[in-house]
């Protein structure tokens, strides 16, 4: 007769078994990713940048939005990670291009390009900066503060470092809610940009 050394291991392998092929154990949650997304505006006719090459970037993201992990703000000092939920791409690469996004549209330039760029192009204008706040509270309510400021092609400062803060509900408490949250937040802050960048352009505040 056949007598295992270690009875305990061997029925635990048996249950472990058995399991497997009853398809007990539950499997893992599958990990969810998401992306910002451009907001919806029609062009203005005739384009408000017309003539100008725009580069975007960069904007410095502070350091605890160095993670691919999407969070939730409990407190002033405290951050909850959704190690489900997570960005698609480093979120400072995708806010910087979510922005050039939305200036494309808001300003119905192609010349509007999100920094780096390819061979160092040379702009006629730029944004940079950082981004200080970027999350959602429990509340559902998506939060983006940055500092910028616009120079010309030569790297001089055409106005004064400025502060923003935008604002936005998420429709329900959902994450893909909450993602949306911070896209119409990102909207937000390239709308005063494109403001800015018309004023700049002589073609006045005509966006959309």
């Amino acid at each position: 007769m056949f007598h295992p050394k270690h009875p305990g291991r061997f029925g635990a392998l048996a249950l472990l078994g058995i399991l497997l092929l009853g398809g007990c154990i539950p499997a893992s949650p599958p990990m969810r990713f998401f992306v910002l997304t451009p907001i919806e505006a029609e062009a203005p006719s005739p384009p408000v940048l017309d003539g100008l090459r725009v580069l975007i970037g960069p904007l410095r993201a502070a350091g605890y939005l160095d993670r691919p992990q999407l969070m939730t703000r409990r407190s002033d000092g405290e951050l909850m990670l959704h190690e489900l939920d997570r960005w698609a791409a480093p979120l400072d690469e995708m806010l910087v291009q979510t922005l050039a996004d939305n200036l494309m549209r808001l300003t119905g330039s192609e010349q509007v390009l999100a920094y780096p760029t390819p061979g160092r192009a040379a702009a006629d204008l730029r944004v940079t900066g950082q981004i200080i706040r970027f999350d959602t509270d429990t509340a559902g309510v998506a939060v983006l503060k940055a500092q910028w400021q616009l120079k010309n092609g030569r790297g001089e400062v055409l106005m004064a470092p400025q502060t923003a803060e935008y604002r936005a509900r998420a429709e329900n408490e959902g994450m893909a809610a909450r993602v949306g949250a911070l896209s119409t937040v990102v909207g937000e802050f390239a709308r005063e940009l494109a403001v800015h960048l018309a004023e700049e352009s002589g073609k006045g505040t005509a966006i959309p």
